[in-house]
This record gives structure tokens, C-alpha cells and sequence, in this order.
């Protein structure tokens, strides 16, 4: 005779068997869904004016609830230049800075590069598509600056990651 499991079983507090287990049903602070992004290309320039190097869009279950994002990446750049980088909510257009850094090399000469992040929380947000990008440009002299590069015994690419949570409200 084979051997028979018995099926787990969800019930509520009263215990009730629930058929199924949405977002309201948790309790406050549960995360609620998680999105793991990746960016393995590299970008490059010169420009003074912000351009995008990373975005997202995310989309909440649920109004009132909040949003979390992680940004991690790793940037180079050359003498005294400096890359300057900010988060934004990009939203229905209207941008919103949510996290602003700005990195200078200190007047050392060749090249220089740092680990970056931007940790954010949006409180109370809501139903809807949610747009957010990683922006960067360059201010020095010369004005050349590398996303997503590691420098060790050569220069390499370094993927950037960003991390999304919802969390119940």
C-alpha cells in the first residue's frame, strides 16, 4: 500500500479552511510580492544633463500599501571628475527625486571607482504603475563617467542590481 501525505491545510483564526490567501488577508508589514531586477550593461558619457542608466516600472496590489527598492551598482570614473546619481519616480511623467549622491574623486589622478546604493520607502501608495529610474551625469573637466564598471587588475563590467518589495499597510 503506498504512503499517503495529508494535504497541509490553511485555516483562519476561527478555523475556517481557506481556499485561497490574498495580500488583505496578511498581516501589517508582510512583504506582499518582490521583484529582483539585473542590468549587465554598461553605460558611458559625458554629459552634464542627467541620463537614464537603469529603470523599472512596479506595480502594488493594493493602495496604502509601501513601497521598498534597493539600487546597488558600481561606478568609475577618471581624475578629478565625479559622477553625480540620483532616484527618481518618474510617474505618470511628473519626475519626484526620491534619493540623491553625489561622489567626487578628490583630485587624484587615473581612475577611481566606488560601490554605490539608494535605499528608499514610499509610504502609502498607490494602485498603479509605479515608473522609477537610476539617473547619472558627469561634472569635472572633462566629464567621462562609466556605469556599472568594477575596476580591479582591469576594468570589467559590474551588473547593477535593484530589489522591489511591496509591503502590506
Amino acid at each position: 500500500m503506498p504512503i499517503q501525505r495529508a494535504k497541509p491545510r490553511i485555516v483562519d483564526l476561527d478555523q475556517t479552511p481557506l481556499t485561497s490567501l490574498t495580500g488583505s488577508d496578511m498581516p501589517t508589514g508582510t512583504v506582499i510580492q518582490a521583484k529582483y531586477f539585473t542590468h549587465t550593461g554598461t553605460g558611458a558619457g559625458n554629459s552634464t544633463s542627467y541620463v537614464d542608466q537603469f529603470s523599472c516600472t512596479f506595480t502594488p496590489t493594493a493602495a496604502g500599501n509601501s513601497i521598498w527598492q534597493h539600487v546597488q551598482w558600481m561606478d568609475l570614473w577618471e581624475g578629478s571628475e565625479h559622477n553625480v546619481y540620483r532616484l527618481i519616480d518618474d510617474t505618470g511623467g511628473a519626475e519626484t527625486e526620491l534619493c540623491f549622491d553625489a561622489q567626487q574623486s578628490a583630485g587624484t589622478s587615473g581612475w577611481a571607482s566606488t560601490n554605490r546604493s539608494f535605499t528608499d520607502l514610499i509610504t502609502n501608495c498607490v494602485a498603479q504603475t509605479y515608473t522609477f529610474r537610476l539617473q547619472s551625469k558627469g561634472v569635472g573637466a572633462s566629464t567621462n563617467y562609466w556605469f556599472c564598471y568594477g575596476q580591479g587588475n582591469s576594468v570589467g563590467s559590474t551588473p547593477a542590481h535593484w530589489t522591489i518589495m511591496e509591503i502590506k499597510g
